[in-house]
């Protein structure tokens, strides 16, 4: 008895404090559960293994978390880890931390783990700033399953690459008509196939965009035969019977549009929005069959200031490149080609012209859209009336637009 007073009498072991994490996340909204219900089950594995309570916020643009973010930051609150697409003006703006020692030391998301040409998007003047989020395939080739079936067409694997060649052969299978000859239903429409975004996925074409010097080069007999693959949907049917069953997620739900390239939507993201047709998905197409992926991907970065920075980078560590990672591939039932883990080390091979196009073409997006400059908006709408437009030569036309477009661009960067 008096050992168990005296035992009363001491001193309690003070429970180690929960710590906190707060991240501004995106670039998806609430809206797509799949992605978030399947991340829960990780993130409190994550929470209880390291004592840690992960506060998520998400935002619903790109434009909208920047904002928020430069506000915290401001008032000496930043979140501690973000989610971003691109560096634009951050590291200049003093608001991102440098990674480059704890890359060199990672096991995870370390230089290694990834090919060399993904690096250059999260760096500048040689110093990281962000961490590649790659662990899933971020454009993926979709196709409504019985529609091919319908059409007599086998599924395609899921592992599988096929080039624009095949995806023009297949497409007229999947073509359908009423009984007055008009157009109801469109086996791939590239235009819309990816949201409009059609620069998201011009690594898929496997041609080079600038020449040694950096200059514009899509006057070639290469971008001829890509602008006409792109169009000829429109030249064969007719633009308004093109546009009156183009669309994106909506029209392959409705069986409208067979095939789409799309990211970063899943099968089971795209169940949540009411699919009731199967839906199945493999590699975006590349011309030369490579496993190649769109550069307008997402990145994880820690701003300036944090209260821990050990803790926001175990963090990148585990959703880039750890459980975290793994834990999204099974959510959306995507293949896991994360860091540490890829089946194919030639993965991501881009021709670096390529690769830099890609990047500024995408920073433009975003330093357009915050500047609110017209630019972007209006090359998209020159590019999309291209195809509309009654002139015979729209091949012509479309190169010409392209031309203007990538020397407009030119010159904003260099301002």
């Amino acid at each position: 008895m008096m050992v168990l007073f005296i035992m009363s009498l001491l001193p309690m072991p003070a429970q180690t404090a929960v710590r906190e994490i707060q991240w501004f996340a995106g670039p998806w909204g609430p809206s797509h559960a799949a992605w978030q219900s399947g991340l829960a089950e990780s993130l409190a594995a994550f929470e209880k293994e390291n004592n840690v309570k992960v506060h998520v916020i998400f935002h619903p643009n790109a434009i909208d978390r920047y904002e928020k973010f430069v506000v915290a930051a401001a008032a000496g609150t930043p979140p501690d880890v973000i989610s971003i697409t691109e560096l634009g003006f951050m590291p200049q703006q003093g608001l991102l931390s440098d990674l480059t020692g704890y890359v060199q030391r990672s096991q995870l998301v370390g230089f290694k783990d990834y090919p060399a040409e993904l690096w250059p998007r999260t760096m500048m003047d040689n110093i990281v700033y962000s961490v590649p989020a790659e662990a899933i395939p971020n454009l993926s080739l979709f196709y409504h399953k019985g529609l091919f079936a319908e059409s007599g067409l086998p599924y395609i694997p899921e592992d599988k690459v096929l080039n624009w060649d095949e995806i023009w052969q297949i497409t007229p299978k999947l073509n359908r008509f009423d009984a007055d000859g008009r157009l109801i239903r469109l086996g791939i429409e590239p235009m819309s196939a990816t949201g409009g975004s059609i620069h998201a996925c011009v690594l898929s074409f496997g041609v080079p965009f600038l020449d040694a010097s950096g200059k514009p080069m899509v006057n070639t007999p290469e971008w001829k035969a890509i602008v006409d693959n792109i169009v000829q949907p429109y030249w064969q049917y007719g633009a308004s019977a093109v546009r009156a069953v183009h669309g994106w997620s909506n029209r392959l739900h409705e069986a409208q549009v067979a095939m789409q390239i799309n990211g970063p939507w899943v099968a089971k993201e795209l169940a949540t929005l009411g699919f009731t047709g199967e839906i199945g998905n493999s590699w975006m197409p590349q011309q030369q069959g490579s496993k190649v992926q769109n550069l307008t991907s997402w990145m994880l970065a820690i701003p300036q200031g944090v209260k821990d920075m050990e803790l926001s980078w175990q963090f990148v560590e585990w959703f880039c490149g750890g459980e975290g990672a793994k834990a999204r591939a099974r959510a959306e039932a995507t293949p896991f080609v994360g860091p540490s883990s890829r089946p194919d080390p030639q993965l991501i091979r881009l021709n670096p012209s390529i690769q830099w196009f890609v990047r500024s073409i995408s920073e433009a997006n975003v330093m357009l859209a915050v500047d609110a400059n017209p630019l972007w908006a209006e090359a998209q709408a020159q590019w999309r009336n291209i195809v509309l437009n009654p002139v015979i030569d729209k091949t012509k036309l479309a190169i010409q637009a392209l031309e203007d477009f990538q020397q407009h661009l030119l010159n904003y960067l260099d301002k």
